[in-house]
């Protein structure tokens, strides 16, 4: 089997795509052939596929196909819950998601992702209690850990406990062995915290962002791009040399175009961001709005 691959916007975890080997004692099978299992597999696989392109209608129908051959394919359970929940479709999201745990209750995956989906829903009573129902289960990989850090600091961005929540992402960050997507995606979350922070923080400083705050953003946001590959596609290139001039709205005009076109490269909306927060006065609602659809970008790749 392929084993859990991290989806990072709000933390959501997708299983990745399973090896078309023999029998595998991940689930309970019932008494039927190799040949059929090794079809549902590839069915779930191909679901992954397109699950990590950002294809998720299309995932969503290779994972019920791959149900259909097999009643107790768990993880395709999961795995179809999460494209629900991409696709803000909640009831049937927590029903897959729920049909998970109740098969792996020991299994921090799913807690991790029906938080995310209470989290999205507004629910954070119930998202604390699948966090700390995950965080009290007897073994838990350390990517899960990470994964359980991060929806808790979601958790406090959302109920305005900001330095708690920079505080978890810092620890995220200062973790041995991270991967290049889980430190970018951080530092995303790190910069979004400040904005919400800073706009929390309006009534108090004269409707001005906070500069301290605002240079701190604007920091994650520039180091994320540094643990970018560098930019070759003309508009972009265009949109960083803008961007070193303090040409703002050029950077917004070259950019414009990755809005609405289907590139899974979250650089634009990086830069995007970083002119949103540089103009004067900062515009902090477009910022949020770049930063969450650079992790939404950085979640398929």
């Amino acid at each position: 089997m392929r084993f859990p691959v991290t989806c990072l916007m709000l933390t959501s975890v997708l299983l990745s795509p399973i090896a078309t080997s023999p029998l595998s004692a991940r689930d309970t099978r019932p008494d039927t052939s190799v040949a059929v299992f090794q079809d549902a597999d590839t069915l779930y696989n191909h679901g992954v596929d397109l699950q990590n392109m950002g294809k998720f209608i299309e995932a969503i129908e290779k994972y019920s196909e791959a149900i259909a051959k097999r009643k107790t394919f768990n993880d395709a359970y999961l795995n179809r819950g999460i494209c629900y929940l991409q696709l803000n479709e909640f009831a049937k999201a927590e029903a897959d998601i729920s049909y998970y745990i109740e098969r792996k209750p020991n299994i921090a995956l799913g807690y991790i992702n029906r938080a995310s989906l209470f989290i999205k829903q507004g629910d954070f009573t119930k998202a604390w209690q699948d966090v700390e129902t995950a965080e009290r289960l007897p073994a838990i990989n350390p990517s899960d850990k990470q994964r359980l850090l991060l929806t808790r600091a979601k958790l406090h961005q959302q109920g305005a406990e900001y330095a708690k929540a920079v505080a978890l992402y810092t620890t995220a960050l200062a973790e041995k062995n991270i991967s290049l997507t889980f430190r970018r995606s951080v530092l995303l979350q790190r910069s979004l915290t400040y904005i919400r922070w800073m706009e929390a923080r309006l009534p108090q400083t004269g409707q001005q962002p906070d500069s301290a705050l605002r240079r701190k953003a604007l920091d994650d946001l520039q180091e994320c791009r540094k643990e970018d590959s560098p930019a070759v596609e003309e508009r972009l290139v265009r949109a960083e040399t803008a961007l070193a001039k303090r040409e703002f709205a050029l950077v917004l005009m070259e950019t414009g175009t990755f809005v609405t076109d289907s590139s899974s490269e979250p650089l634009p909306f990086i830069l995007r961001a970083q002119a949103y927060l540089e103009l004067s006065p900062a515009d902090l609602s477009g910022a949020a709005t770049e930063i969450e659809r650079a992790l939404t970008k950085l979640a398929v790749q």
